[in-house]
């Protein structure tokens, strides 16, 4: 060793510049160590390891905007994870369902409230298929895309809601409330059912719909609807009409004077402030319906002798019974259009006012035959004197 060197001297520091290296020491020491995390995979080649990191840096570069390197590969890993479970695993366990703050398993609320301007929100008829339709293609956006969709317009047609959801992304979902049968909505031709079978006035189905804000289902629609429903009514009810007579005699040991039957008495009367009035005859025993018609206080009847003869506005037809209500004959030709008033001579020949035709016939007491016996503007109401025999003609405008 060579004795001319000398041991270095200590350094000497200041005592403020002691403390403040004692200072970050001790920061140092204090700040929390970043936890290491490691995952072995085992690749068949050399090939298919490269790939896999290929395939990592691809999913690091996007996530960073094209720098991979602003994306750590837990972040990478968090992200990749996280889009599987949520798009291919549809019940995860319990301790994955926990709130963070109250620690309590997840339960959805289906709760919700509204103000006063949602208040007067869009209301639609939907189905359950819809509904499994609508979660379906919104699943399958979320596979593609992670912006979420948002309701972008809502279109009423009839009861049906067609809805356009958007993301940011600008993809359109455009979605129906209800199923297609045939051309037409499910739910439209349902809800026209229940109109049918209800019994409702076309203006009280208009009214309830409007305050409800339910949408109503337009008179062409409507129409159109009720040509293809009318035929099939029709011809269940007169399978019902059938079946409730054979059900009406069954219930009779002995059949010597026909069935019994119940009605409300008014056989020729109708309420002069009602429009149409319906007629409805049940089976005495049963209770079941065995007729129905329909009578417009435009409708006319007229006794005579042993027969009773009703004009039908609806049809232009005029029928003639006997005393026991049996139809006697029912006349509905082209020159008896929009029937009125009727009235009888005294052979039984029946006079008929009809409106639409702008004349007056006459009729033979068999129904067979009719004639033209005066032409005048809208002839409303007619009355015979079997006196003086003369035939008094009032016109629409009382004339």
């Amino acid at each position: 060793m060579n004795e001319n060197i000398q041991p270095a001297e200590k350094r000497k520091y200041l005592k403020d510049k002691v403390d403040s290296v004692k200072r970050r020491n001790d920061m140092r020491k204090e700040k929390p160590k970043p936890i290491e995390g490691k995952i072995n995979f085992s690749s068949g080649s050399i090939d298919e390891k490269n790939l896999i990191y290929e395939m990592t840096n691809d999913i690091k570069k996007a996530m960073g905007g094209g720098n991979p390197n602003r994306t750590t590969n837990k972040d990478m890993l968090f992200e990749v994870m996280t889009f599987y479970i949520k798009n291919n695993i549809t019940q995860l366990h319990e301790d994955q369902h926990m709130a963070e703050e109250n620690n309590i398993p997840f339960l959805d609320c289906s709760f919700t409230s509204c103000n006063e301007e949602t208040s007067t929100q869009k209301l639609f008829v939907t189905a359950e298929t819809s509904i499994e339709n609508l979660i379906k293609r919104v699943i399958n956006h979320g596979k593609v895309c992670k912006s979420q969709l948002h309701l972008n317009s809502t279109d009423i047609k009839g009861h049906v809601g067609v809805c356009k959801l958007k993301c940011e992304e600008k993809h359109e979902l455009l979605w129906s409330s209800s199923p297609y049968m045939g051309d037409k909505y499910l739910c439209n031709l349902r809800m026209s059912h229940g109109f049918y079978v209800s019994g409702m006035l076309p203006n009280q189905y208009s009214r309830f719909c409007q305050a409800s804000n339910i949408g109503t289902i337009g008179e062409t629609t409507m129409n159109s609807i009720f040509q293809k429903y009318a035929p099939v009514v029709s011809q269940l009810v007169k399978e019902s009409y059938e079946t409730a007579l054979l059900e009406e005699i069954a219930s009779y040991e002995e059949l010597q004077e026909g069935i019994d039957i119940v009605t409300d008495a008014r056989h020729y009367f109708t309420k002069k402030n009602s429009m149409y009035t319906d007629k409805i005859c049940l089976g005495a025993r049963t209770h079941k319906v065995l007729r129905v018609e329909t009578i417009s206080k435009v409708d006319c009847t007229r006794p005579f002798k042993d027969r009773h003869f009703r004009t039908d506005f609806q049809e232009s037809s005029v029928h003639c019974y006997s005393s026991d209500g049996k139809k006697i004959w029912r006349f509905h030709k082209g020159d008896a259009l929009g029937t009125r008033s009727i009235c009888c001579d005294s052979h039984g020949n029946a006079f008929v006012a009809c409106q639409d035709f702008n004349r007056v016939i006459l009729i033979s007491k068999d129904g067979t035959s009719s004639k033209v016996i005066l032409e005048t503007n809208k002839p409303k109401a007619i009355c015979y004197d079997s006196v003086k025999s003369v035939l008094y003609v009032c016109s629409l405008k009382r004339r």
